[in-house]
């Protein structure tokens, strides 16, 4: 009884250490980002506009049909949590119609080895991907890497890498 007691206790343990240490980045164990807009983009969501992990989770601003929605996902499995229409606001740029998707462009950022992918935003001229490195990647609309910077904020002589 005492064993039971203990792995039980131990287990609630390491479920709080999990889910303290997920809140502020994806856990090992989670699904790619890319999966993830991937499988959002199949739904239907499409374009990704702005995609942030926050809480455990992503909240995401897209376009489903006319209408712009965001979605909160379960991070590990990627499982549709609320869909809400988005608050109107200014007017948002969006990638051409015939720009690569952003589950494309993001396959190829984790695939440089810039991973986990924590902040995606399509700005005028490209997107902007913040990966856990704190490194920012920006990218044209056709997913070419334009710029590479180094997000170290307390470092005056920051890095910057051209493709």
């Amino acid at each position: 009884m005492l064993r039971l007691c203990f792995t039980i206790a131990l287990t609630a343990v390491l479920a709080v250490g999990c889910a303290r240490k997920e809140e502020g980045r994806p856990s090992a164990y989670a699904m790619p980002f890319s999966k993830l807009a991937a499988s959002l983009e199949n739904r239907g969501f499409h374009p990704i506009l702005d995609a942030r992990y926050e809480n455990g989770g992503w909240q995401i601003l897209a376009r489903r049909g006319t209408e712009l929605v965001t979605v909160r996902t379960n991070a590990s499995v990627g499982h549709l949590g609320a869909i809400r229409r988005a608050t109107p606001g200014e007017p948002r740029p969006e990638p051409a119609p015939e720009a690569r998707r952003l589950s494309e462009i993001a396959a190829s950022v984790e695939a440089a080895g810039y991973a986990p992918i924590l902040e995606a935003e399509f700005e005028e001229d490209g997107w902007e991907i913040e990966a856990l490195a704190r490194v920012e990647v920006d990218l044209d609309q056709a997913g070419n890497i334009v710029e590479i910077e180094l997000d170290v904020d307390d470092d005056p002589d920051r890095e910057v890498a051209e493709p």
